[in-house]
């Protein structure tokens, strides 16, 4: 579980609730959430994983977000979801996404505009340990 509080002087007061589920299935399924809200924007984001064929290696993942912001006197709405792969190459985490974005925003009270973006994304990260 997660929880914390905090202060920014970009947010405000804002709070974070969490849960991370590893086994969702005795295959090696895990699920994890994360809602944080604060005066000017609040967000949803999920998580489903699920083991490839080498589960030591190979992951599949499911994701969605929901962020609402209100600085000021714009406000906006961001909708995502994800699919997408991570395995082990060469000791390096490799993460293949594809994302599908959705924005509804107003700027100063102007009219409503709207967005649809589609992202492909590409992540390598590498950890040295003793």
């Amino acid at each position: 579980y997660n929880f914390g509080v905090g202060y920014g002087t970009d947010t405000g007061f804002r709070g974070t609730l969490g849960v991370n589920w590893n086994r969702v299935t005795e295959s090696g399924q895990s699920f994890r959430t994360l809602l944080q809200a604060s005066q000017v924007q609040t967000s949803l984001d999920a998580k489903y994983s699920f083991p490839g064929k080498n589960p030591v290696t190979e992951q599949y993942f499911l994701s969605g977000n929901i962020m609402n912001q209100t600085p000021n006197t714009s406000q906006g709405t961001t909708e995502k979801i994800s699919a997408g792969k991570g395995f082990l190459w060469d000791n390096w985490k490799t993460t293949f996404a594809l994302s599908q974005q959705f924005d509804q925003y107003n700027l100063r009270g102007g009219k409503r505009l709207q967005s649809h973006l589609t992202m492909p994304s590409i992540n390598f990260s590498r950890s040295y340990n003793d």
